[in-house]
């Protein structure tokens, strides 16, 4: 299921939880905490998977973040992320969730 075939309250829920319809139509993963944030080029998006594309259509999130999401509880981190989330992008993030209105 797409995030256009979700109902208008769940499209504004997870709209104003994860920024799902903001980081489609920039061609971006949704931002951080949620997300990682990075822009998504055409040519990265032609290179993933079916499964990731259906993913990225439901939930915003990049390849890296959807494996980085699904890793088994028992397997480490990747620590080599293709963005690197400072603090300061946490913290930025952290503010915006906080300050959400959902409703």
């Amino acid at each position: 299921m797409s995030f256009k075939d979700k109902s208008p309250a769940m499209q504004r829920l997870q709209e104003s939880l994860m920024g799902t319809a903001t980081a489609h139509q920039n061609s971006q993963c949704v931002p951080v905490p949620v997300g990682c944030g990075r822009t998504i080029s055409q040519q990265d998006f032609n290179t993933w998977s079916e499964t990731e594309r259906s993913e990225y259509a439901i939930s915003g999130w990049c390849n890296k973040c959807q494996v980085e999401a699904f890793r088994p509880l028992d397997e480490e981190p990747d620590d080599s992320p293709d963005v690197e989330i400072t603090n300061e992008a946490f913290e930025e993030g952290r503010d915006i969730w906080e300050g959400m209105d959902v409703k």
